[in-house]
């Protein structure tokens, strides 16, 4: 009796598949900036609130503050930076003129200042052309941090059904969103991947750098950062380097950013003290996603299983990392901290 075509039923599985995602994606793309995106806008012309970036909202913060930084170190938490960034986004600054404006402290620059020193080559283009360079460049970041994902956690998949995952994850709505305002919190998501992907390959300075670079938005990898310092003194002899990279690049950061700004640390501790308040004002309504959690992490909490072996590859140690990503990133708060948790809520 002949065998049936495993090969060929799969290949044909694989076709549907993404057949279904691309129309899928063409959906979701559609209801964000077909739907979505006007009904914001007119959301927006109704508390008087239309400015000139609607896209790009996130990134402009970053732009305007280098400048300024680069005009004449100017602080980038002072509320003359933060009416700047209003009138921009907003056409007005947020003065309490209308009962439904949000706090007067509203959309201040709410990243460690070292964000600028990392991305100051950025002021180099006017805003209207780094916007779209920008979401451009998310993209490919996103497709590359599933791949990274993938070669992590040793995940075999064909070309097609690697087409499926980036499609999907690309054009998920918190990714669509991320886009749209140019999120850096996309851009952590693939810092994190490919940390994890050159620890798994034990390039720990690389990859002590790459997870200090994270530190841009730190509420969505600290607990992963804890961790894997954590992992690194279980077997110091043989994983320092991580650790080493990581302190070393964290301490050049900082150092850097006080020799420009002396006060950041106060300013930054401040605005962060008022975010909860200020971005739940006026927020776009995210869905809620439930992550399921790798059976080892909730059943098995003994700390033998916590980077047992020498490779970060290791089953245990895998999902015990999978479990703390999933757990750490459900507190990242912004709508738009997701490119990060898709792998986890797939494995």
């Amino acid at each position: 009796m002949p065998l049936p075509d495993t090969g060929k039923r799969s290949s044909r599985l694989a076709a549907i598949a993404l057949g279904l995602a691309l129309l899928g994606a063409a959906s979701m793309v559609y209801y964000e900036f077909g739907f979505f995106i006007p009904r914001v806008q007119e959301a927006h012309l109704a508390k008087h609130m239309v400015g000139q970036y609607l896209v790009g909202q996130d990134i402009y913060p970053v732009w305007l503050t280098t400048r300024e930084w680069l005009a004449g170190r100017v602080d980038p938490y002072s509320p003359a930076v933060t009416r700047e960034i209003q009138v921009a986004l907003f056409g007005r600054p947020m003065d309490g003129q209308f009962p439904t404006d949000p706090p007067s402290d509203y959309r201040t620059f709410a990243y460690p200042a070292f964000t600028d020193l990392i991305l100051w080559p950025a002021t180099t283009l006017p805003f209207r052309i780094l916007r779209m360079v920008w979401i451009a460049l998310l993209v490919v970041l996103l497709v590359a941090a599933v791949f990274l994902w993938t070669q992590t956690f040793s995940w075999r998949v064909s070309a097609a059904w690697f087409a499926v995952m980036a499609l999907l994850t690309v054009c998920s709505y918190p990714e669509l969103e991320g886009l749209s305002v140019g999120q850096l919190g996309l851009f952590v998501g693939f810092l994190l991947a490919a940390s994890l992907w050159a620890l798994q390959r034990g390039r720990q300075l690389l990859a002590g750098l790459l997870m200090a670079l994270t530190t841009i938005k730190p509420q969505m990898t600290l607990l992963a950062i804890l961790y894997l310092v954590f992992w690194s003194l279980h077997d110091w002899r043989r994983r320092w380097r991580f650790s080493m990279s990581f302190l070393g690049s964290m301490f050049l950061l900082t150092g850097a950013s006080l020799a420009v700004w002396p006060h950041w640390i106060s300013s930054w501790a401040h605005v962060l003290l008022g975010y909860r308040s200020y971005t739940s004002s006026l927020g776009k309504p995210a869905p809620r996603v439930r992550f399921r959690v790798p059976q080892q992490c909730r059943s098995r909490t003994g700390s033998g299983d916590l980077g047992s072996g020498s490779n970060l590859a290791r089953p245990r140690s895998r999902s015990w990392l999978s479990g703390i990503l999933a757990y750490a990133l459900r507190l990242a708060g912004p709508d738009f901290d997701y490119s990060a948790r898709r792998p986890v809520a797939v494995r």
